[in-house]
């Protein structure tokens, strides 16, 4: 029996975004919590959660807090960035040797993605 060609399925996604303070005459920066972040496994796979983008590593922000961010800049944490983007491109194939058999093993699918991706600020 042949295998046909619809269980074999691709799908493209790509997504980006920007974020900016509405007030930029008073020099308003933009929060922590607003800010984009990327990585793990629904955005870009291979990287830890809020894994892909800037770090606090060897970041001072600023001076008048600075036991806060001793402790703060020493833990790795994520920054996020004001901007980002993201593509993945997925391949859905039934298993090469299960297609022909009526089971319940011929609905499991090889997935095949390649995903990417960048978090980033413009200032």
């Amino acid at each position: 029996r042949e295998r046909p060609v619809a269980a074999t399925a691709a799908r493209f996604c790509a997504s980006a975004g920007a974020i900016w303070s509405l007030f930029q005459e008073q020099q308003k920066s933009i929060r922590i919590n607003d800010r984009f972040f990327l990585g793990g496994p629904l955005n870009i796979r291979g990287f830890d959660h809020h894994g892909a983008g800037p770090h606090s590593e060897g970041l001072i922000i600023d001076e008048s807090n600075v036991e806060f961010l001793r402790s703060f800049l020493r833990s790795g944490a994520a920054l996020g960035g004001d901007c980002y983007w993201a593509s993945g491109l997925h391949f859905y194939t039934p298993l090469p040797f299960l297609y022909h058999r009526d089971n319940l093993m011929s609905h499991v699918r090889l997935h095949y993605f390649l995903n990417a991706g960048n978090v980033f600020n413009t200032q």
